[in-house]
């Protein structure tokens, strides 16, 4: 008579855990996953977003995701032998397609050698460009739900965040500009689920000009001066450089003169930059090196060991022949540089007082 009723208060508890499972009350977040929405709910998430956006452009022009990485190394070892800034004929971050003159077409072909490098830049300066976007919309988002009449802590750190966001993405579409021939133009006045069409890369720069200049205005707007937490700058959000308001701005108008003039690709389009415009940021802008305090462990690499070692090793770097060239006082350098490209013959001995080179002067019955 008793077993019935021992079964039923046995069934119980369980049917009561059957039925909180089924509500999901043992759902539980997982924190560790990312969390978009969260992350652009709170004010510090938001300014730790905004915080990082100039790492991620750093990383995309500079940093290198690995020697070995399928997903490319970015271009700024090829753009240094674009530039005859080095010279190798080694395959390794497509310096051997790049070094050579006349310049071969740039492969983007599927399987290319420097496919993934190339993609790599444009991905990466692309996403941060979002990021930085997404963030200054949350501000105002956050802004327009405050009852304190700021969204960060003061009217200050708001401006604070969105100077340097403005300077992030002018910094990330010039980026782009330079280095590609055309890029989507993300603002904040973009929706963050927009797909933006390719706009040609002289498009892109006028934007990212607008964008540093729109940097510079946040920067000294009453605003930024209106609370606590304006400037400086945190020193972990360009590592190493805690920049004070007026240290900012200089380096937003050397960065505008740096864009403005690179980003002419045809002597027409040289001869029409806006050099005033060029001269004024110029002299306007830094006054001494802009260094960057690097630290693996902060996210704030060089490219891989490249930059600061084997750039400067033999085999990975030689000087360009048009720049050993130079301190060429023989009359062989002129007569080469001279001659049509396709009759040019390179044999001559090169003879110079440069002290870091060799003289030029033959061994006694060696032929010159």
């Amino acid at each position: 008579m008793h077993t019935p009723i021992r079964r039923v208060a046995w069934l119980a508890p369980l049917a009561l855990l059957l039925v909180a499972c089924s509500k999901g009350i043992l759902d539980v977040p997982n924190l560790n996953q990312p969390d978009v929405a969260r992350t652009y709910s709170t004010p510090a998430g938001v300014e730790s977003v905004i915080s990082s956006t100039w790492r991620a452009m750093w990383t995309a022009e500079v940093s290198s995701n690995g020697l070995a990485s399928p997903s490319g190394q970015g271009i700024e070892v090829p753009a240094h032998c674009l530039a005859l800034e080095n010279y190798s004929e080694l395959a390794n971050f497509v310096m051997n397609a790049r070094s050579p003159i006349p310049r071969a077409n740039i492969d983007n072909s599927r399987g290319g050698s420097g496919t993934a490098d190339n993609y790599s830049t444009f991905r990466d300066l692309s996403k941060a460009t979002r990021s930085a976007a997404n963030g200054m919309q949350a501000i105002d988002r956050l802004l327009a739900s405050s009852v304190t009449g700021n969204a960060l802590g003061s009217k200050a750190q708001d401006a604070r965040a969105k100077a340097f966001g403005y300077f992030a993405l002018g910094w990330g579409l010039g980026g782009l500009a330079l280095g590609y021939d055309s890029a989507a133009i993300v603002t904040p006045a973009v929706p963050s689920d927009a797909i933006q069409p390719l706009a040609g890369y002289a498009d892109v720069m006028k934007a990212a000009l607008q964008m540093l200049d729109s940097a510079i205005a946040m920067a000294t707007s009453p605003d930024i001066t209106n609370g606590i937490n304006g400037f400086p700058l945190p020193s972990t959000w360009i590592n190493g450089n805690p920049l004070n308001q007026d240290q900012f701005v200089r380096l937003a108008r050397s960065e505008k003169a740096r864009l403005r003039a690179g980003v002419a690709r045809t002597p027409a389009e040289r001869a029409a930059v806006d050099w005033t415009a060029v001269i004024a940021d110029a002299q306007a802008g830094i006054t001494a090196d802009f260094q960057i305090t690097l630290s693996v462990t902060a996210g704030w690499s060089g490219l891989g060991p490249f930059d600061t070692n084997l750039m400067y090793t033999a085999g990975w770097h030689q000087m360009s022949n048009l720049i050993l060239g130079m301190a060429d006082t023989s009359g062989g350098y002129a007569n080469f540089i001279a001659a049509p490209m396709s009759t040019r013959d390179g044999t001559f001995l090169i003879r110079t007082p440069e002290q870091r080179l060799p003289k030029g002067i033959p061994t006694k019955g060696a032929k010159v």
